[in-house]
């Protein structure tokens, strides 16, 4: 019993930790740096909500003050993702965050999902232009000119040379590959092919020495000769005398003789 307490004060707590962390994922507009005014906030919203409805795809509007994370680039993509922002398993849609946070007013927008065909990186570059192409707009006005922005684009449905477009059964975004499975399979197999052939003609091409002087470095060989030289000799001969069958040793002058019989030679004075 004491157990089955236990565990339901803990999910109490989770459930009351992931309640404090909740965000509500319907608002799409979330003024954390307070520089809109209600009026502003709501305007936004409902053109936010018919972006939505026309595309399908998913929008995300935050200003920011303060956070931990070490840009806003950072930043964006935690709160898109933590907070569980975008539509199907590919998470479609578009973040566009005013930060202040490291002092300067930063820009950044975040395609994220099938969206990334829509909003490649040129016209992102051109909506970033186009919202500080003049000074003193306000902030108000930044965004709308991203939502009109980001209308034309997905209105258009295909972006620069980079990126075919075609759209899948629930008529979201994907990317088609320019070059096929076909082509890259050829390519990878020819390359190689021709890199081994020429490596091997380079081999063939090598003229083989015949001559060992030509793995000599200068004169890293030396030949030593060696010569004995004998200062005295000394010479020992046996005479065999044929009628006592003695053998007589005549070196030195010495008459030693040896008697030969069957079972081998016995020496006599």
């Amino acid at each position: 019993m004491k157990k089955n307490k236990l565990l339901f004060i803990i999910l109490l707590i989770f459930i009351g930790i992931k309640s404090v962390n909740a965000l509500d994922t319907t608002e799409k507009v979330y003024d954390y740096a307070q520089v809109l005014t209600p009026t502003q906030e709501e305007k936004l919203k409902q053109s936010v909500t018919n972006y939505i409805n026309t595309y399908d795809i998913d929008m995300v509007l935050v200003t920011v003050r303060h956070h931990t994370k070490s840009d806003t680039k950072s930043y964006a993509e935690y709160f898109y993702d933590y907070n569980d922002f975008g539509f199907r398993d590919t998470k479609d849609g578009i973040i566009f965050v005013i930060d202040f946070t490291f002092g300067d007013t930063d820009l950044y927008i975040s395609p994220i999902g099938s969206s990334i065909n829509i909003y490649n990186n040129n016209r992102i570059k051109n909506i970033i232009s186009n919202i500080t192409s003049k000074k003193n707009k306000s902030y108000y006005e930044m965004f709308n000119i991203f939502i009109k922005q980001a209308n034309n684009y997905a209105k258009d449905g295909k972006s620069d040379v980079n990126y075919n477009i075609k759209t899948n059964s629930n008529n979201a975004f994907t990317y088609k590959e320019v070059i096929s499975w076909v082509v890259i399979i050829i390519i990878s197999i020819i390359i190689p092919s021709m890199i081994v052939y020429f490596l091997i003609r380079k081999n063939k091409l090598i003229k083989k020495n015949k001559c060992s002087i030509y793995y000599l470095k200068g004169n890293n060989v030396k030949i030593n000769s060696k010569t004995d030289k004998f200062l005295t000799t000394h010479t020992t001969s046996y005479r065999i005398d044929e009628t006592t069958k003695k053998i007589k040793n005549t070196s030195n002058g010495n008459d030693n003789s040896v008697i030969s019989n069957k079972n081998g030679v016995t020496k006599s004075n």
